[in-house]
């Protein structure tokens, strides 16, 4: 499904990938982890067509980036970055407002929304139990209640591949928790609107304890290079840990909870 290949990204003389090459197969649950400045966001950025690596290739979906219509491309996707839709996202939208943009792929409504995409945008909040949420205004929302919608939107039009960019990065424990329920219940079951659960997601965190289940294979990123990538049994290893965040093994086995 996707095919990342010597990415090289140079940025006012800073390397930050260094020949990074990975593939992902369609039906995987991806974990991209490392430290900050590792480069997570700006392969996220290069698959999303917001940038472009110095040098390699990006192919999605079979199509090369560069050489085909990006737009077809983005519509496969579905991507989801607090830190920035936050603040991008059209002002004095409602809720079901805010899942349309989701529908139509933009940052706010700026053509005509049928009475077919009411429905679907009002049916998903039901369906996971935040249809009390659909009139009230999304900057008036909780920082845990915008984390949930701005997760429903980008799921809402059923994409090949979802991308999760730190998504519970500034929320408290009850907030990260209620997140991740959501989160497994989109891709584990097949409680979905659409097409079926969750086909293919790739999952930017800082908080190995908070890994879902549902994820299968991870990458470990340091200094923009992928340092060890696979399934998550075999790459998250204390060896592997200790290289990537430079501490000691008594270090990681005190302060890193590694999933079982």
């Amino acid at each position: 499904m996707i095919q990342l290949r010597n990415l090289i990204s140079i940025k006012k003389g800073t390397t930050i990938l260094d020949n990074f090459s990975l593939d992902i197969q369609p039906g995987e649950h991806w974990i991209f982890l490392g430290r900050n400045g590792a480069g997570k966001t700006t392969l996220i950025n290069f698959l999303y067509g917001y940038d472009w690596p110095t040098s390699g290739e990006v192919i999605a979906f079979g199509e090369r980036y560069g050489e085909s219509p990006l737009r077809p491309i983005q519509e496969k996707i579905g991507i989801m970055e607090p830190s920035h839709q936050g603040s991008l996202l059209q002002k004095n939208l409602s809720v079901q407002e805010i899942l349309i943009t989701g529908i139509h792929k933009t940052i706010g409504i700026y053509r005509k929304v049928t009475r077919e995409q009411e429905i679907l945008a009002l049916d998903t909040l039901r369906l996971y139990g935040l249809d009390n949420l659909s009139d009230r205004f999304f900057s008036t929302l909780s920082s845990g209640e915008k984390s949930k919608i701005l997760l429903l939107r980008s799921v809402i039009s059923a994409p090949e591949l979802l991308i999760l960019d730190e998504p519970t990065a500034n929320l408290d424990l009850t907030a990260r928790l209620e997140f991740f329920r959501i989160l497994e219940e989109v891709g584990k079951s097949s409680k979905s609107l659409n097409s079926g659960k969750l086909k293919t997601s790739i999952l930017i965190t800082h908080r190995i304890e908070e890994i879902p289940d549902f994820y299968t294979h991870i990458c470990l990123l340091k200094n923009g290079c992928n340092i060890a990538s696979g399934p998550i049994g075999e790459v998250l290893t204390v060896a592997n840990l200790m290289d990537l965040y430079d501490l000691s093994e008594v270090e990681i086995r005190r302060w890193v909870k590694i999933p079982t």
